[in-house]
């Protein structure tokens, strides 16, 4: 799977820099070779960016994220049992 086909959609993220233990929900807006952009409700104001009626997006590198999850429509590893002749 690419993120590339993720946009649009959430996904979970853990990023140790911002949620040491969690995982986040995140819509993802748009893919970089070096990122990618994310719409996450953060603390902004924590973060040196004021509160305004516009959604604000998060430019993540790749190597601050730990791991992302995302649903699929694909079976699950292995696909169905099949059965066995004896």
């Amino acid at each position: 799977m690419q993120f590339s086909e993720l946009v649009g959609q959430r996904i979970l993220i853990k990023i140790p820099r911002l949620h040491v233990t969690s995982l986040q929900p995140a819509l993802l807006h748009g893919v970089e070779s070096g990122g990618l952009w994310l719409e996450m409700d953060l603390p902004w104001k924590d973060i040196g960016a004021g509160s305004t009626q516009k959604t604000k997006i998060l430019f993540l590198p790749y190597h601050l994220i730990a791991f992302a999850m995302a649903p699929t429509d694909k079976p699950a590893h292995g696909g169905p049992k099949q059965k066995t002749m004896k």
